[in-house]
């Protein structure tokens, strides 16, 4: 197996415990700083492979519709479940959609910010 390395040389990585967010911990390049991969929560496990046991059947993303050959070098397609399996979404075909990474990101993303800011909205309407 390869040793990884980052683009600027270093194959030193950090581990960085991230509790405001969705993710367990990130990992980054400890000389430049650069993202490397998020960490999933150890207790979290159980809820989720790394990978759906569905077959995905589609060839392009249905956010961007970008198809496999016009994704960048470090992205690819990934399934998506709409109704997260840790909030009781099952691993079937309904409950998926293939989206590349960069839009995989961005739904993550949205979906974070949106529960919290919703939630402490909804949290002051009932403490009223």
């Amino acid at each position: 197996m390869s040793e990884w390395r980052c683009d600027c040389g270093s194959t030193q990585i950090n581990f960085i415990e991230t509790p405001e967010f969705v993710h367990f911990g990130k990992e980054e390049c400890l000389d430049c700083k650069k993202f490397i991969r998020w960490i999933q929560n150890p207790e979290k496990a159980k809820y989720r492979s790394s990978t759906t046991k569905c077959k995905i059947k589609y060839d392009f993303c249905k956010i961007c519709l970008r198809t496999k050959k016009e994704l960048g070098c470090n992205e690819t397609l990934e399934a998506h479940h709409i109704i997260e399996l840790t909030e009781g979404g099952d691993d079937i075909p309904e409950n998926i959609m293939v989206v590349c990474t960069a839009c995989h990101k961005f739904i993550n993303w949205i979906r974070l910010y949106f529960n919290r800011h919703f939630k402490k909205e909804v949290d002051n309407e009932y403490t009223k």
